[in-house]
């Protein structure tokens, strides 16, 4: 009750750093709570309880999200993805602020503390990288990812806000790897360039989560309401369709930065 009263929604919509400041404690709370009871695995457990922490937040903003989308007026006023910004924006200030946090953790820690913390993020990397050795990158990479999207859609759909599970889990991934590769370069100087190691795929991958769990949400809202427009659906179908477009365009970058290295 009283983290999840720091930030209101109508607030984070008006300042994402809220949301972001918001995200980053919820993540300290729950690397410590993870960390002094559920040492045999930090770094789960720690996604597990940042979804908890976020789960009333989220919730909060895809019914807003919900309502928002039945407004038509405003949405023609501003156009179709004006009218969606300040809710990617949230989601993107709730990613970066877990990813962040996360990546300055593994570079701040012990070696052996932050390999024991993020060992089954460390894991799910090296079996990532595991896949690409054996060729077949392309399709490896979009496959992944496309079941990525459709599962933030679902969760989304069935749980309201269940895709905030997907969306701390890849964070945290994309965290462990930051650190590693910053840790590769020279520590926590070397951040901002490993942060830029991922960003060009990165930050396209996120983008179609973060559309397919708007899409998710806003199906979830129509559903329970006695009226089912036809737009509704339309725009949820178009938001999955450019999430999916995203990651054809970030698979294809992704590969070819394996490739070249």
């Amino acid at each position: 009750m009283v983290l999840e009263s720091l930030v209101s929604v109508k607030e984070g919509l008006k300042n994402p750093f809220a949301i972001f400041y918001f995200s980053a404690l919820i993540t300290l709370f729950s690397f410590i709570i993870s960390f002094l009871i559920f040492k045999q695995d930090v770094g789960l457990y720690t996604v597990f309880f940042i979804t908890f922490g976020l789960t009333p937040f989220m919730y909060k903003l895809n019914l807003y999200v919900g309502k928002k989308e039945f407004n038509k007026e405003e949405r023609k006023r501003k156009g179709f993805l004006a009218f969606y910004k300040e809710v990617i924006f949230s989601y993107a200030a709730v990613f970066i602020g877990i990813t962040l946090f996360l990546s300055l953790l593994y570079l701040l820690l012990p070696y052996e503390i932050s390999e024991k913390t993020f060992k089954t993020q460390i894991e799910e990397i090296k079996a990532i990288r595991g896949y690409f050795s054996f060729g077949g990158t392309f399709q490896t990479i979009f496959i992944n990812n496309i079941g990525v999207l459709f599962l933030s859609f679902l969760l989304s759909l069935l749980y309201g806000s269940g895709a905030i599970f997907i969306l701390s889990w890849n964070a945290s991934i994309l965290a462990a790897a930051v650190g590693m590769t910053a840790k590769a370069l020279g520590g926590a100087k070397a951040l901002p360039l490993a942060l830029m190691v991922y960003f060009p795929h990165g930050s396209l991958e996120i983008l179609a989560y973060f559309l397919a769990a708007i899409a998710g949400g806003i199906v979830s809202y129509a559903s329970l309401k006695e009226k089912r427009e036809r737009f509704v659906f339309e725009d949820a179908f178009f938001l999955l369709s450019l999430g999916i477009f995203l990651l054809l365009i970030a698979a294809s970058i992704e590969t070819l930065s394996v490739i070249v290295s």
